[in-house]
């Protein structure tokens, strides 16, 4: 997040032998350019070569340049092969050439940032930092750490919530194909109280060409583990989503591309169909027992998480219970367990009578 250049700690000249090649290939970015690849081929002390943007694969832009100290300046050639119509100058940390390209007459300068095309990811190494209050974290931030390079990325007392902030690394690959690998991070809700029983989830993406971290929107809302899967390239995110404080679930799938989240697919559950049911406080009378009698189903608000409580009464005078808190719904099914009607809370959680309460079946 916060740009930092990297010095040189190899020469290029000692990178090509080490390739045991005249010849170096790069991809990367130059400001918000298309990808492009950059090849170069060492003659002597000079490099020639050529950047190729992606789409544009007819037009071969020629460069050419040397060694200076510890930087390889290059010449850039869109127009004309006598004129300059700019200049790369950078250095080189045996992964990455990373400076800035100038316009003739410093007019314009734009980082950029290529990589060794090797089919190798760049790994980058996450880590949490907590801070304690009576032996549990109560402030965590985030670290990652490139080579040598160390980034902080969130502080431990000073994140965007202005309060406790408890996260999670979840997985560490290259999800959106760039070469670097990417954190998916947990942010847990209250710190896993129970008051917000779910976390939401955001990426943290390195960005070469400026040398800093970023974070993508945050997404979903779970309680659970995602899985991954390598679609045609891409690594998909599968999760299932709640909400607490409304009736909703659903499976859905996620891919990250470039620093965005797109959400690919979403499958929302449905609500089991129920003879009657409530979905905000008050009474339902219904024959659960099959007695004759009229027995009271009687739902209060519930102040957690915008949902319901509520009592049972059979018309005998008999009080009745269920293993359920915090519902946005309940419903009578036509199916019966011991001879009283099954019940649903909210989309399809069902409860059975066990002879002397609803338990979860």
């Amino acid at each position: 997040m916060k740009p930092i250049l990297i010095t040189c700690l190899l020469p290029v000249i000692l990178l090509l032998s080490c390739h045991n090649s005249d010849k170096l290939i790069l991809v990367g970015n130059l400001g918000n350019a298309p990808t492009a690849s950059l090849e170069l081929k060492k003659d002597g002390e000079q490099y020639t070569g050529f950047i190729l943007y992606a789409g544009a694969e007819k037009k071969k832009i020629p460069v050419r340049g040397s060694l200076d100290g510890k930087k390889l300046l290059l010449d850039e050639f869109s127009y004309s092969p006598k004129k300059p119509s700019g200049k790369l100058e950078g250095t080189f940390d045996g992964t990455t050439y990373r400076g800035h390209w100038t316009a003739p007459g410093k007019s314009k300068k734009v980082p950029f940032a290529f990589r060794i095309k090797n089919g190798k990811t760049v790994p980058i190494k996450y880590a949490t930092i907590s801070q304690y209050l009576d032996n549990a974290p109560i402030y965590q931030g985030l670290t990652a750490t490139i080579g040598e390079k160390k980034y902080t990325i969130l502080e431990a007392e000073d994140n965007e919530y202005n309060s406790a902030m408890c996260i999670d690394i979840l997985d560490v690959r290259d999800f959106n194909g760039d070469g670097y690998e990417d954190a998916l991070i947990e942010h847990i809700e209250a710190c896993g109280g129970w008051a917000v029983p779910t976390s939401s989830l955001f990426f943290c993406i390195y960005d070469p060409v400026k040398d800093r971290f970023v974070e993508s929107e945050p997404f979903a809302s779970t309680d659970g583990t995602p899985e991954f899967k390598k679609v045609n390239g891409e690594w998909h995110v599968l999760l299932t989503s709640y909400s607490y404080f409304e009736m909703y679930r659903a499976e859905q799938r996620y891919v990250l591309r470039d620093t965005e989240v797109v959400l690919l697919k979403s499958i929302e559950a449905q609500p089991i169909k129920a003879l009657a049911e409530l979905t905000e406080p008050g009474m339902l009378l219904f024959d659960l027992d099959g007695d004759g009698g009229k027995d009271s189903i009687i739902t209060y608000s519930y102040h957690k998480w915008n949902s319901m409580t509520g009592e049972l009464r059979f018309s005998n005078g008999k009080l009745g219970d269920w293993d359920y808190i915090g519902f946005h719904r309940l419903g009578v099914l036509p199916e019966k367990t011991r001879n009283v009607h099954n019940l649903v809370m909210n989309l399809d959680d069902i409860l059975v009578w066990n002879g002397k309460k609803y338990v979860s079946k």
